[in-house]
């Protein structure tokens, strides 16, 4: 059974002087516990003073921040977002009382409470960058741990292994029915590991220093039969999970060594990190039947039923079942079936998420995971029950963020594209129905994006701060949820530059965890919405962190599966960008280009709108296929060495095109690119942007060729 945080959040804001209340908890403790959760030996709560709040992800590196936060609620909204400049002191004072009204009656759901109304305030001056909330909530914890232990601690961690082939390797063209059931499972199932664990060893949720992105952190009191008592947790779950999912999903597990507060804390993540790949390089000692299973056969293989959506076998007939009926009707597994109809359909409507302990009695519509942790999505309050609410903020109940649960629906123009009898308007729509959005105006292609931030695992080891603590790892942590897996939300809900519909209508984020994003829509809306993530992370991180990705843009009926993983290729390519010998990333892969975010996409940005003015002079579009064939011709040249024939080819042709009659309003600006693309590349050359010129102009040619085709002008991209 999990613990109960609040007698140590309550002993927590008594010596903040948030709560007037005595506690059982010593000051001492307290006080050490504090020290500990900081990173600072000598913080006193005596004399300390709460104050305006620094962004956390703006002083990583060891950089200092110029920004500070309002003394608000927590939001998703743009209001909560740094400003340049900090708050008044009768703000601070204001929010300072909310806190403390807060305190005194918040009842079971104190720790929610304190999230909502103590995340945007820094403990005290000397840690300006460190919230309220992390420290209160960490301290907590490690009071709790000293309290019941040794007076040492230990780092408990978990993960989730396989599920990028998990969530891409859908084989279906019905695929977008089960990615987001199969998505929201993913969040499912980390959250029950993390939640199985807290109960095993009797824990609260103050505990958790992370848990995203298929993987938690847990800080835990280190005693004698601490290890005993893990390994036992650890085996009961890894068969668990192997017995639903066999090889296709696994689990690992591992704890860091007993430290104590004089510990180095990156070297205690870094060993639980090394202990995890050990773990996972070690499965088969702690699980015979997978063992059996690499010796022998895994699959039948011949006539065995396979699952129509994730081409997996069916080898036990019991677990057979189908979805749809008549021509459309193809046989899945019960656990498909699941995914499919209690959690990808349910999801659409939910407001709230309900969750019962194994053995519970349930009736109606609900989801067991493979520890038995019993779950049902709700478009109404459920009554009578505990439970989250999805993708809202509230003081008074838990909360949970989930990147995308608004999808596309099918309504009376788009249905016709639907390849289902079945089909009513109302129903999630199918991808390649996304890709028809804009029927007979632009060419129908699918854009399929991947991203994540740059070099986050050496941010966690090396990169943390000056003043390294599980409290400033926890802030971190925090911050990157709150925007992917929150603020990504409310990106979601804006309205695309381009097309004038919302990025909701014509875009499904398939998967948002921890630090990844996958998302799947019409290859016009993605574009602009991986712009629009670029732009709004950069501003929540102060610049600080980048983010890089690749976008595949394909036809319409392209596999997603692979789909998903020319995007990983793509990414990898931005990954690689490179500028005089540097990694420096921050870039996205499209077109075949990686283009720097900041350096170069606003070149391409401004040659498209050059390009599109020189249409509408009266230019044909055969000038973006020149520009385009110039480039190819100059990469040959690079790849396979000779004569720069290119230079003089596009010398010539910009030079005749100049000279049409009609286009003298811009005949200047012609000469001007093929001088920039051919002999005074500058930038380029001076090493100031990795990208030619000349395959920036490609990239916003092979851009508004894309916007302004049309579908009898059908070639692949």
């Amino acid at each position: 059974m999990k613990s109960n945080p609040n007698k140590h959040l309550k002993a927590v804001l008594s010596q903040l002087g948030l709560l007037d209340e005595q506690t059982e908890v010593s000051n001492a403790l307290v006080t050490k516990a504090a020290q500990w959760a900081c990173g600072k030996s000598d913080f006193s709560f005596e004399d300390n003073q709460i104050v305006a709040l620094r962004p956390v992800l703006e002083t990583l590196k060891g950089k200092t921040s110029n920004h500070w936060f309002q003394p608000n609620e927590l939001s998703l909204t743009l209001d909560f977002f740094p400003k340049s400049a900090p708050p008044d002191a009768n703000s601070i004072k204001k929010r300072i009382s909310e806190i403390e009204k807060v305190a005194a009656s918040a009842g079971d759901n104190l720790l929610t409470a304190l999230h909502v109304h103590t995340a945007s305030l820094a403990v005290s001056k000397d840690i300006d960058d460190l919230p309220l909330f992390d420290f209160i909530k960490t301290t907590a914890a490690i009071a709790h741990c000293l309290e019941n232990g040794n007076g040492q601690l230990h780092l408990a961690g978990g993960s989730i292994s396989g599920i990028q082939s998990y969530l891409y390797d859908i084989v279906s063209k019905r695929a977008g029915k089960l990615l987001k059931g199969r998505s929201f499972y993913l969040q499912l199932l980390s959250d029950s590991l993390a939640e199985r664990f807290l109960e095993w060893f009797e824990l609260s949720d103050a505990h958790i220093v992370y848990s995203s992105g298929g993987g938690f952190y847990i800080l835990m009191p280190a005693h004698d039969d601490v290890k005993n008592r893990f390994e036992d947790f650890k085996s009961e779950v890894i068969k668990k999970i192997y017995k639903w999912h066999g090889i296709n999903l696994s689990c690992e597990f591992a704890i860091s060594g007993a430290f104590t507060e004089k510990t180095d804390v990156p070297k205690i993540w870094d060993d639980l990190l090394q202990n995890l790949n050990t773990a996972k390089n070690q499965r088969l000692s702690h699980n015979s039947a997978l063992l059996k299973d690499l010796i022998f056969p895994i699959e039948q293989g011949g006539s065995t039923l396979r699952d129509e959506i994730t081409n997996e076998e069916i080898s036990d007939p019991s677990e057979i079942d189908f979805i749809g009926s008549g021509v459309d009707r193809i046989a899945v597994t019960k656990f498909t079936k699941k995914q499919v109809e209690v959690l990808g359909k349910n999801l659409k409507s939910a407001k709230f998420w309900t969750i019962k302990q194994p053995g519970e009695t349930v009736a109606g519509d609900w989801f067991t995971d493979p520890l038995g942790y019993q779950h049902r999505l709700f478009s109404q309050r459920p009554n009578g029950m505990s439970f989250k609410v999805l993708n809202a903020i509230e003081a008074q109940a838990p909360f949970v963020f989930y990147g995308g649960n608004e999808t596309p629906r099918f309504n009376e123009e788009n249905i016709k594209f639907s390849d289902s009898i079945e089909t009513e308007v109302g129903d999630p729509i199918t991808f390649d129905a996304i890709a028809h959005a804009d029927e007979g105006k632009t060419l129908n292609r699918l854009g399929i994006l991947r991203m994540d931030v740059d070099n986050l695992g050496k941010i966690f080891s090396d990169d943390i701060g000056s003043r390294p603590s599980f409290a400033r790892y926890a802030a971190v942590s925090r911050s990157l949820d709150w925007f992917f897996k929150g603020y990504l939300n409310t990106i979601h809900a804006e309205i695309c530059p381009s097309s004038g519909e919302r990025f909701s209508e014509r875009t499904i984020i398939i998967y948002s965890g921890g630090d990844d994003l996958f998302i799947v829509g019409r290859w016009l809306e993605v574009l602009e919405m991986a712009r629009s993530i670029q732009t709004n992370f950069e501003k929540w991180s102060g610049g600080n962190l980048t983010i890089s990705g690749g976008l595949a843009i394909l036809p319409d009926k392209f596999p997603v599966m692979q789909g998903a993983k020319l995007a990983g290729e793509k990414e990898k390519t931005a990954k690689r960008y490179l500028l005089c010998e540097q990694k420096l990333k921050n870039a996205v892969c499209f077109f075949d280009n990686a283009i720097h975010w900041e350096k170069e996409m606003k070149v391409v940005e401004e040659l498209k709108k050059t390009l599109e003015r020189w249409l509408k002079v009266g230019l044909d579009n055969s000038i973006l296929k020149k520009i385009d064939q110039h480039a190819v011709s100059r990469k040959e040249q690079e790849k396979h060495g000779g004569s720069p024939r290119w230079i003089w080819n596009m010398v010539y042709d910009f030079g005749r095109v100049a000279q049409k009659r009609g286009i003298e309003s811009i005949a200047h600006e012609i000469r001007d690119v093929a001088k920039k693309a051919t002999f005074e590349d500058f930038q380029f050359n001076e090493k100031k942007r990795a990208v030619p010129f000349l395959y920036l102009l490609q990239t916003a040619a092979r851009w508004v060729e894309l916007e302004t085709r049309t579908i009898k002008k059908d070639k692949n991209t």
